[in-house]
């Protein structure tokens, strides 16, 4: 046991027992989410959109691992109200347990692709110290050999999407993202594919709006790989 953990033992956030943040038994009881189609939100084969849902800046598949709930739910929110990097790091772990063969899709494609994050307002980020959807998305990258790329950026601040409804979801979010104002369409040449991070998956209102940017600015695919659901 570190000196940290001394002072600050791991506690599993589902049964409370000391020793790692989920422990090997409450881990067990982690069943992946259903795959659904990042558009309609409706059951899909593997997380790929369904024909009668293909959009022009649409997203073409959603990976998602961890149900957020119970456990999961608890250390994220750990995370985004106690800022506890090292959450990040195990639950990225336990993620790839759980999305193993959705992962091994992405490993035996072999074409140029890159990944990215969900960007936060800037003020949120500092008072925080990081991002954890890029966090995430630094993780996924060094795991698959990957390049990693701040390719968005927020322009202005929105609500907590708690408590909103679908339509307030999205007016929430319109006009809240651009491209990277480093990055232009030169970029996306020879990118056949981009990889959009974030750390919940609720309606996809963020993650759809931010895909539309990434493909009206040259991207030609976009795959939605949330931590949980």
């Amino acid at each position: 046991m570190s000196f940290v953990d001394w002072i600050y033992p791991k506690v599993c956030a589902g049964c409370e027992k000391e020793g790692e943040y989920i422990c090997d038994e409450c881990r067990g009881k982690l069943n992946p989410p259903v795959s659904i189609c990042p558009e309609c939100n409706r059951p899909s084969i593997d997380g790929w959109v369904h024909a009668r849902c293909q959009r022009r800046y649409g997203i073409d598949r959603l990976i998602v691992g961890l149900p957020y709930h119970g456990a999961v739910q608890k250390c994220l929110k750990n995370v985004k109200y106690k800022s506890s990097w090292e959450v990040i790091n195990f639950l990225h772990e336990v993620w790839e347990q759980k999305a193993e063969f959705m992962i091994h899709d992405l490993r035996s494609m072999n074409i140029n692709a890159l990944v990215t994050a969900v960007p936060m307002w800037g003020m949120k980020e500092r008072k925080r110290g990081f991002n954890q959807a890029e966090r995430l998305g630094k993780l996924i990258a060094s795991e698959m050999g990957l390049p990693y790329l701040d390719v968005l950026e927020r322009v202005r601040d929105t609500r907590a999407m708690w408590g909103l409804d679908h339509k307030q979801r999205i007016q929430n979010v319109v006009g809240a993202f651009s491209l990277n104002s480093q990055f232009s369409v030169l970029n996306f040449q020879k990118i056949k594919l981009v990889l959009l991070v974030d750390d919940v998956w609720t309606t996809g209102a963020t993650m759809r709006m931010c895909a539309g940017v990434l493909i009206r600015g040259g991207a030609k695919k976009v795959w939605g790989i949330a931590l949980s659901r």
